[in-house]
């Protein structure tokens, strides 16, 4: 499996409506000014990257098996995978590790 040299990426994975992003803004105590935030413009994914160690990215992806569906769930996974086939630090990658 190929992982990025020099960059850690947390990918925080779950169910709709189970608290992925109270969780991440809980652990971190998610500081805005502490923080990057990265927007993809096409996709629900935001990547949170701590600016005092700018190699550590976390990322809160879309929730799966919600009310939406299946359909909605494939394309909840497919933009998890083109995120991580298009980011600049871990392109083609996966990530290090996955919370679920």
């Amino acid at each position: 499996m190929n992982r990025a040299e020099g960059y850690v990426s947390i990918l925080v994975f779950g169910s709709s409506g189970v608290g992925k992003s109270s969780t991440i803004k809980h652990i971190i105590d998610l500081d805005e000014d502490a923080f990057r935030r990265i927007n993809s413009e096409s996709t629900a994914i935001r990547e949170y990257v701590v600016k005092s160690h700018p190699c550590l990215g976390i990322i809160d992806s879309p929730g799966v098996l919600s009310s939406d569906g299946m359909k909605q769930d494939a394309c909840n996974l497919a933009s998890i995978q083109k995120f991580y086939q298009e980011h600049p630090e871990v392109a083609n990658c996966k990530p290090n590790i996955i919370f679920v």
